[in-house]
């Protein structure tokens, strides 16, 4: 037996409803001043070692040469490739002097402007993935993976 959070009423039958963007445990009356939540079965994630061999993306270490040494050979300054690519100025020059590294999204466009190869694939070899549990799967505890992880 609990008691509705919002008028204090004591009662079995508590809803759980969303107000004013917070979860309660509200009575049959004041679940009007919300939207009620269907709350189903509990499912449960775990990490689950899957192998796979995934290709990400990641820039190249030397992006910032790679940059200079194009714009040099086209005889461009970065304020006209920034223009040409939509990026701040001052963004492009911290690319350049390597204070930040750019998005993916960010060098591509860099890429395809001065034709040039920034971002490069990376194979994953494996990769620790969110599965739902099956009643007969057999998944790893964390016991298991820190196991594996002292025996490397």
């Amino acid at each position: 037996m609990g008691y509705c959070e919002l008028c204090g009423l004591k009662g079995d039958n508590l809803i759980p409803t969303i107000i004013a963007g917070s979860k309660m445990q509200v009575c049959n009356k004041c679940s009007s001043h919300g939207k009620r939540v269907n709350e189903g079965p509990k499912s449960y994630n775990f990490l689950k070692r899957k192998k796979s061999f995934e290709n990400s993306e990641e820039i190249v270490s030397s992006y910032n040469q790679i940059i200079l040494r194009e714009l040099n050979v086209k005889q461009m300054t970065p304020h006209h490739l920034a223009r040409a690519t939509n990026i701040k100025e001052s963004e492009l020059n911290q690319y350049l002097s390597k204070r930040i590294k750019p998005d993916i999204k960010t060098a591509k466009k860099i890429e395809s402007f001065l034709n040039i190869k920034l971002v490069e694939n990376v194979q994953n070899d494996e990769t620790l993935i969110n599965t739902q549990q099956e009643e007969n799967d057999s998944s790893l505890t964390l016991g298991d993976l820190i196991s594996k992880q002292l025996k490397k």
